[in-house]
């Protein structure tokens, strides 16, 4: 086997670029809910049981504009008050990971801690920005949906195997997400399925470069880690709108154990930060943009085993 293949940054891009597609099989989008044929008709025959003159129906819209209203004011108090509360909050975590790191016994043979990726990318859908630094890559988005999407933002790292004997190394990758999420459902008279929903999710393959073509190994349960879901919704009769928001600080610490690797052989380790996210009569906003709001990548350790 050819375990010296080339590790041009120029040719590792260039096979990414066509195996991106592929790659987004590991999460499957979220189904949206369609509707029944027969709703029309449900809707038609309730309004005429329950509310045949109409009056009640027109008072519940004026209620739920108030209520529009007031779920309003809320939303931008608590986007204040988050914003607030994490001021400085990741450069104080990005510092304290750096003053772990110097401290760690140094041993360049068995531990490699790689600070920045050579690649950032995102979907052209998320209009991201993104910037590469020591300790602390990062990536900025903002989405909004009241459909069903998955965006994926991805980090590369590269790492090669100076040796003349094959070894065996422990990954660990190193994500931090801070951000925000808003989600609600409109009210109604009727019952009708109105909800709103995200899933956040961070995963990390390891590519071994070395094979011709590149291939990923089989995986273990340390590669992916999720936020537990956010899910709002009011879908029964005369429901108010509903609504609901989380402030996002997580840190990830993905893993790979024990993976062989041959003499002068390069791996490709990459991170995908994906949003899932679905609505039906509603809308879920997901902010990784505003102020320190983002997704950092403060590097990947590799151990030598």
């Amino acid at each position: 086997m050819d375990t010296e293949r080339s590790s041009d940054i120029s040719e590792i891009i260039s096979a990414i670029e066509k195996s991106r597609p592929a790659a987004r099989d590991f999460l499957l989008g979220p189904a949206s809910p369609r509707e029944l044929p027969s709703q029309a008709a449900i809707d038609e025959f309730l309004v005429a049981q329950l509310d045949p003159d109409g009056r009640a129906s027109k008072e519940f819209d004026k209620i739920l504009r108030e209520q529009a209203a007031d779920v309003g004011k809320l939303a931008d108090k608590l986007n204040s008050e988050a914003l607030a509360a994490s001021k400085g909050r990741r450069a104080h975590l990005l510092t304290e990971l750096e003053d772990r790191i110097a401290v760690l016994p140094p041993d360049p043979y068995a531990r490699h801690f790689l600070d920045k990726p050579f690649l950032i990318w995102t979907d052209a859908e998320l209009n991201g920005d993104y910037a590469i630094a020591p300790h602390g890559s990062w990536v900025k988005f903002e989405v909004e949906t009241t459909t069903a999407m998955n965006a994926y933002s991805y980090f590369y790292y590269l790492w090669t195997n100076d040796r003349n004997q094959a070894v065996t190394v422990n990954i660990d990758a190193y994500l931090i997400a801070e951000g925000y999420v808003e989600l609600s459902s409109d009210g109604g008279y009727l019952p009708r399925d109105r909800h709103a929903d995200t899933q956040l999710t961070a995963v990390m393959y390891p590519w071994q470069w070395w094979n011709h073509p590149a291939t990923i190994p089989p995986p273990q349960g340390g590669q992916v880690q999720a936020l537990p879901p956010m899910k709002v919704e009011s879908s029964g009769i005369a429901a108010g709108a509903g609504f609901d928001a989380w402030t996002v600080f997580r840190g990830f610490d993905l893993q790979y154990q024990q993976l062989a690797v041959p003499a002068h052989g390069s791996i490709v380790i990459y991170l995908e930060f994906v949003v899932t996210a679905s609505a039906k009569r509603g809308e879920a906003k997901i902010d990784f943009q505003n102020q320190d709001r983002a997704v950092v990548s403060p590097g990947v350790l590799i151990t030598v085993m």
